[in-house]
């Protein structure tokens, strides 16, 4: 499912509170995704997050809140180097189930 022609890393299934592995990224970094499940207007958060330094905090590079399943769905190109992972959260009672791919540059 590449829509890119940029380096990619995937595709990862990952269920709710769950991120993918991580890849080094120098420049930029998108995810794209498709995502099902069960009670999904509920609410359920995407994020990219990059990887500090163990024992610090995650820090949020993009993310954003969806209700309802998505298809071929793209983040912005976001400015960052480092490990970075995609990952789906909630706390609302959805279930979202989603294959990821990371691209890069």
């Amino acid at each position: 499912m590449p829509w890119h022609d940029d380096q990619s890393s995937g595709p990862f299934r990952i269920t709710k509170n769950q991120s993918t592995k991580y890849v080094v990224v120098t420049r930029n970094v998108q995810i794209c995704f498709n995502i099902s499940g069960s009670n999904l207007n509920k609410g359920y958060m995407v994020y990219i997050l990059r990887f500090v330094e163990p024992g610090w905090p995650h820090q949020q590079m993009w993310g954003t809140t969806y209700w309802g399943p998505k298809s071929k769905t793209c983040s912005p190109w976001i400015d960052s180097d480092g490990a970075n992972t995609a990952a789906i959260f909630t706390d609302s009672g959805a279930n979202p189930v989603g294959d990821f791919w990371l691209y890069y540059n």
